[in-house]
């Protein structure tokens, strides 16, 4: 698991009531330029839509129209097609290529009616639910499968959750809908909040607990990044009236510790690279690797 053998330096968390947002640092190497999905879209060059076969649950079309290779996150939120979708893994994807890319349903109770393709969301899938749909998958391709599937029905009865705890009004059931609710909240909690320099990850504490780790190869996609990554891990805490004490640093220091010792699984990516999947009694997690260099890691640790 050499690219995953990460020298990494936490930062003083920057805390809003329940949520503390830690910076990472690192030196290790950078893989060839990419661009990040979020510059991408604003570009032009990405598309999303339902598969030319036909429509399927856990499964979009991705085509990369741009002339550098296109990165999608773990958690990314896709809107739009014939149901809104999150990304079950990180893909990187080729010049001009194009793929079919595991996914999960965050919109049960729609199934059709969009001719247009999918978009990606101003916010991520939070915390939590990134965490319970990881474990599914990395349980999968631990036990041997390829299908990067999650547990859909977990997977719904999670934004259910969300929904009823945060008490949103959600027609189709959509966590787009949820987020909608509670947005100006949301948007109090993390406004202003931004990466420092040199700033390549962010752990997320959500109620005194460190619950996950985005991790890249450079500064400048956690930059792209980071207002919808910090948006979805504030929708875990936005109910959280108190401030809240965060845990110390090494906390998340452990966290990566407990990852060296995880059950481990290397595959073929969806497009460039390969993936790592991770599973330990504390820990669950997902990396894309190219070049050896690690370009996204999404940790994410059980309540």
């Amino acid at each position: 698991m050499t690219a995953l053998d990460l020298n990494i330096e936490v930062g003083h968390p920057l805390v809003r009531g329940g949520l503390a947002l830690y910076p990472l640092f690192g030196d290790g190497p950078v893989a060839p330029d990419y661009v990040p999905g979020p510059v991408a879209s604003r570009a032009g060059s990405l598309g999303v839509s339902e598969r030319a076969a036909g429509p399927t649950v856990p499964e979009l079309a991705v085509t990369n129209a741009g002339l550098l290779p296109l990165l999608l996150v773990e958690g990314e939120n896709l809107l739009g097609a014939w149901q809104n979708r999150t990304l079950n893994v990180s893909v990187l994807l080729a010049a001009g290529a194009d793929a079919s890319v595991p996914v999960s349903c965050v919109e049960r109770g729609r199934w059709g009616g969009s001719p247009e393709g999918a978009r990606p969301a101003p916010a991520m899938a939070p915390a939590a639910l990134r965490g319970r749909k990881q474990r599914a998958v990395a349980d999968g391709v631990l036990a041997g499968s390829a299908s990067r599937r999650a547990d859909q029905g977990d997977v719904w009865e999670a934004v259910s959750e969300y929904a009823t705890r945060l008490g949103a009004a959600a027609p189709t059931e959509a966590l787009a809908d949820v987020q909608q609710t509670r947005q100006a909240d949301v948007g109090h909690m993390v406004a202003g909040t931004a990466p420092l320099p040199k700033q390549r990850g962010v752990a997320v504490a959500i109620g005194g607990h460190v619950r996950s780790v985005d991790l890249f190869d450079r500064a400048a996609t956690l930059a792209a990044y980071w207002d919808s990554l910090v948006a979805g891990a504030a929708l875990d805490a936005v109910d959280m009236t108190a401030a809240v004490a965060p845990p110390g640093r090494r906390a998340v220091v452990q966290a990566f510790a407990d990852l060296r010792t995880a059950r481990t699984r290397r595959l073929a990516g969806i497009g460039l690279g390969d993936e790592i999947h991770a599973a330990g009694a504390r820990v669950t997690a997902g990396a894309l690797v190219w070049d050896d260099v690690c370009v996204h890691l999404a940790l994410h640790l059980a309540a």
